[in-house]
C-alpha cells in the first residue's frame, strides 16, 4: 500500500517484537541489560477500544517487507527457549 500511494501519502512504519511468558513481557529487540542494571518492566496499556500499546518497546523503522522480516528474525533469535521439567522436548515459548 505504501508503494502504491507513494506520491500521495508518506508512511512511517516501525516494528516491535515482544515475548510474553508467565505474565512477563520481554522486548526482543532491546540490547541486553548492563551488569548490575535491572530490566525495565513493560506493561500492556489499552489506549482505545480494542487498541493496545506497550510503552518503552524498541521500535525499528522499516522501509520494505524484507526489512520487516529481518527485524522479526532478529527478535525470534532473542526468544527465551529452553526445556521444561515436564517435557524435555518442549520449549518454554510456543
Amino acid at each position: 500500500l505504501s508503494n502504491e500511494t507513494k506520491g500521495q501519502f508518506k508512511y512511517d512504519i516501525s516494528v516491535s517484537v515482544l515475548e510474553v511468558y508467565n505474565e512477563h513481557i520481554r522486548d526482543l529487540l532491546a540490547a541486553p541489560p548492563q551488569t548490575g542494571k535491572t530490566i525495565k518492566k513493560l506493561e500492556i496499556k489499552q489506549v482505545a477500544e480494542g487498541l493496545h500499546h506497550v510503552p518503552g518497546l524498541v521500535e525499528t523503522q522499516v522501509q520494505s517487507m524484507s526489512e520487516v522480516w529481518e527485524v522479526l528474525q532478529t527478535g525470534s533469535s532473542a526468544r527465551d527457549v529452553g526445556s521444561t521439567n515436564a517435557n524435555e522436548h518442549s520449549s518454554r515459548s510456543h
